[in-house]
């Protein structure tokens, strides 16, 4: 009895060594058959694009690989020195498992393909991706071997500059603000003599006292007097054109016996205009006036333009033509004086000397105009800063006075100044533009994207701003179309992105930016996509003499990959 229950025993051990066995014997096939097994990426290198980095996996395995029964799990990871990142796991299964993964035929084998993206670190540009793969069956399990398939990331779109472009306010400053003074000299009917009267009365008196304060003056400037003489339109057209000569004679000698004295009258250009039948003085008169036959008088001179027909009309209104001779005409017999005066503002040294101090108020816009006249951002803010101190409900003073804040990186005031600009502006679009570029600034790029949104149309500045956003998202073409043909790092680096590597050479090219070693990186990376030796070279180089941290950077780009081992890249960057 003992014995035959030993056999049983044994049999049973036996059974149960046959099933692991069998079941071993089903992973250590495909672990056998592993190296018929070939995956492929796309793109290689990977690229990061937006803030990430995408692949494409393709796997295939043969026929009478994969067992019926086993669960497979593959993972991308991306192996850097001192770590790695894995990417989402694609799952596979035989034909056998009731599950939802994918299915590998035993028979015929099979394929899958699956994208999926990680977040892209600094360490990940000099790495390996490699697959790597679990085999199981039931609670058995064993690990394929790994297989490298890609090498590196390509990060250049992370060379995208944090640049923004603000709108400034302009000023409505004038050097020059014309003025102009008035007085007429009356005369009597058919006569051209100046009486003592009219040489005596305010206007004229008026007209001497303004000489003279320009005279005294240190910001006005009489820049030319227009003596203008008429006869009125009544009388024989010949007689009058000699009354309107005599009278403009006798207004010039009386100018210039009145004003000897005057430096600023003597010196200015005087020119003299006679007009012998003043019908647009009567006209203007006879609109103003209250006569019974205004109306009609005026039609008359709608309808006619000959002098001796409106004259003969308008004195067949005999009621109307006896106050007309009374009131309008004596008022047409005159010899005109018109002085034009400049008012001359602050020169421009002025403008910046005074500004900058703070007990002395200027008028707004010769703040504003006085902060356009540097490009030193400290001398800006403390004119500016004047600006809101005595004009506190002035937009643009706030305005760029946050412009000012930018270029000098103090984001916080710049913002708040800004939003006060905004609040007081009534819905200018600039300064929408300018809070977006702040927010831009910050890193807040949905914030940022908010307020452009807001400033479209306010200038080329809002496109210039989205421009970079639109690289920082991965939407090149957009980024292209946002820079137009503005010429700037950005815009080369969205079109190389985009594939134009023509484009992106002439735009970089066209930018004049010395001092940026990013720029002559920038050209080398395209000498190096395009297979141009001397591009390649001769600008690294440059930008490794500016930028001795670009030697390293350089070291593990895979944009110059195939150049690892030559003999003159390795002199750049050693």
């Amino acid at each position: 009895m003992r014995m035959k229950s030993l056999q049983l025993i044994r049999i049973a051990m036996v059974g149960a060594v046959t099933v692991v066995l069998a079941s071993c014997g089903g992973l250590n096939t495909m672990l056998k058959n592993a190296p018929q097994v070939t995956y492929s990426c796309t793109p290689n290198p990977l690229e990061m694009h937006a803030d990430s980095v995408q692949v494409t996996i393709k796997g295939q395995y043969p026929p009478k690989f994969f067992n019926k029964k086993a669960v497979m799990e593959v993972t991308p990871v991306l192996k850097y020195e001192g770590g790695e990142k894995a990417f989402a796991v694609q799952k596979l299964q035989g034909e056998a498992v009731e599950a939802n993964a994918t299915i590998i035929a035993y028979e015929a084998g099979g394929t899958f393909s699956y994208t999926s993206k990680i977040l892209y670190t600094d360490e990940l540009a000099k790495s390996d991706l490699v697959i790597k793969s679990k085999a199981s069956v039931k609670d058995k399990a064993i690990d394929l071997p790994e297989y490298k398939i890609g090498t590196g990331v390509i990060a250049t779109a992370k060379l995208v500059h944090n640049e923004v472009q603000t709108i400034k306010a302009v000023d409505q400053f004038k050097r020059r603000i014309p003025e102009s003074r008035e007085a007429a000299l009356l005369f009597l009917v058919n006569q051209s003599k100046v009486r003592k009267e009219e040489a005596k009365k305010s206007e004229i008196k008026a007209l001497s006292s303004y000489l003279d304060s320009v005279n005294k003056s240190t910001n006005l400037e009489l820049v030319g007097v227009e003596l203008s003489a008429y006869a009125s339109p009544d009388g024989p057209e010949n007689i009058n054109t000699k009354l309107s000569e005599d009278r403009g004679t006798a207004a010039d000698k009386f100018y210039k016996e009145t004003f000897k004295k005057n430096e600023e009258a003597l010196k200015a250009a005087l020119t003299t205009k006679a007009t012998s039948e003043d019908w647009e003085g009567f006209k203007t008169l006879m609109q103003a006036s209250d006569l019974e036959d205004k109306e009609l008088i005026l039609r008359v001179l709608d309808m006619n333009s000959d002098p001796v027909v409106r004259e003969k009309e308008i004195k067949n209104i005999a009621k109307a033509y006896k106050k007309i001779a009374k009131e309008i005409l004596p008022q047409l017999r005159r010899s005109r004086f018109n002085l034009n005066v400049d008012k001359v503002g602050k020169s421009d040294s002025l403008l910046l000397a005074v500004g900058q101090i703070d007990t002395v108020q200027m008028d707004i816009e010769e703040y504003i105009k006085a902060a356009s006249l540097t490009e030193d951002a400290t001398i800006q803010e403390k004119i500016l800063n004047n600006a809101v101190k005595y004009y506190p409900q002035e937009w643009r003073s706030y305005n760029n006075l946050g412009y000012a804040q930018i270029t000098l990186n103090k984001l916080d005031e710049a913002l708040t100044n800004f939003q006060k600009a905004d609040e007081l502006s009534g819905g200018q679009k600039m300064t929408k533009c300018n809070i977006g570029a702040v927010y831009q600034l910050k890193g807040d790029q949905a914030k940022a994207v908010e307020f452009y949104e807001l400033a479209v149309g306010a200038g080329k500045e809002v496109n210039f701003n989205m421009g970079a956003i639109k690289i920082k998202e991965g939407k090149y073409q957009e980024a292209v179309d946002n820079f137009g043909t503005t010429p700037c790092f950005n815009a080369a680096l969205a079109k190389l992105l985009n594939g134009d590597t023509s484009g992106a050479l002439n735009t970089i090219t066209a930018v004049d930016t010395p001092n940026d070693p990013l720029s002559f990186y920038l050209k080398a990376i395209i000498g190096a996509r395009t297979a141009n030796n001397d591009l390649l070279f001769t600008n690294l180089k440059t930008a490794v003499s500016k930028d001795a941290t670009l030697a390293a950077k350089a070291k593990k780009d895979m944009e110059f990959a195939k150049y690892f081992e030559d003999t003159t890249f390795k002199s750049i960057v050693q």
